[in-house]
């Protein structure tokens, strides 16, 4: 009688401290928002690349830079380059990695990410997707405007 009484007092209380250990991540801090509004054309020869799907331009913006992908023929992706898993570190800067899979890697803590799979990462500590920007793309004029 006594153990099961020990039982319901500490089964919750332990279910607290798994909930609450779980949901703490000591190393993640919310990227900052800063502004983004800008457009693009991608008739401008900077922006070619981004006419065909699977390709991808590294641009100015957001915190770290900005990669726009194009996911498919009437749809562009804006992600921000900063690390999710610790993007106040200097070098939390996500680079292209493997140009096959458009992968990403921050060199700070190894986390890498995918635009394929919509910014979320694949391998590392991060544990949330990269900050993303809504794009809206006008395929008349060919151009994308990028806004947060």
């Amino acid at each position: 009688m006594y153990l099961i009484s020990l039982k319901t007092k500490f089964v919750p209380i332990l279910l607290f401290l798994l909930l609450f250990g779980l949901s703490c991540n000591s190393n993640y801090t919310d990227i900052p928002t800063v502004y983004v509004n800008f457009s693009v054309n991608l008739n401008d020869p900077d922006f070619l690349d981004l006419n065909a799907p699977g390709n991808y331009v590294l641009v100015n913006g957001g915190v770290q830079g900005i990669i726009l992908y194009r996911k498919s023929s009437d749809e562009i992706l804006a992600f921000d380059r900063s690390c999710s898993y610790d993007p106040l570190e200097p070098c939390a800067r996500v680079i292209p990695m493997e140009a096959e899979y458009l992968i990403f890697e921050d060199s700070c803590c190894g986390s890498k990410f995918s635009v394929i799979l919509d910014g979320y990462p694949t391998d590392g500590p991060a544990a949330a997707p990269l900050k993303q920007y809504f794009v809206s793309y006008n395929s008349g004029s060919e151009t994308a405007y990028i806004s947060n």
